[in-house]
């Protein structure tokens, strides 16, 4: 178990208008403004304390029950992924963090484990 300080859990939703997919549907991949729906996708920030390092593990996951259907539908089109990016950086490909380990699945759950530095993500 992990002591309660170091372990958060955020809850958010994707909503129509939050739900912007990767960043093939952003300006250096699409032609029309109206497809730049991926700076919409939710955000959160971590602050780690200047000259600290840790290590942490970050997990998106979606209730299965509610996700069957439509995955058995459209397998690409219910893939998740998340991308970690210093809070200074503009979000780029180049800038990604967790390149090494960045993957899009079609499961209702995904996990990184990654060391990071005393910067804001």
């Amino acid at each position: 178990m992990l002591e309660e300080s170091r372990n958060v859990v955020l809850t958010g939703q994707w909503s129509e208008k939050s739900a912007g997919g990767c960043h093939l549907n952003d300006k250096s991949f699409e032609q029309k403004a109206e497809r730049f729906t991926w700076v919409n996708n939710p955000k959160f920030l971590l602050k780690v304390a200047p000259d600290h390092q840790v290590k942490v593990k970050i997990t998106l996951s979606r209730p299965e029950k509610v996700w069957k259907k439509q995955m058995g539908v459209n397998t690409v089109g219910c893939m998740i992924g998340f991308y970690i990016y210093a809070a200074n950086e503009e979000p780029t490909m180049n800038a990604v963090i967790n390149r090494e380990g960045l993957k899009f699945v079609p499961w209702n759950e995904i996990s990184e484990e990654l060391i990071i530095n005393g910067i804001q993500y």
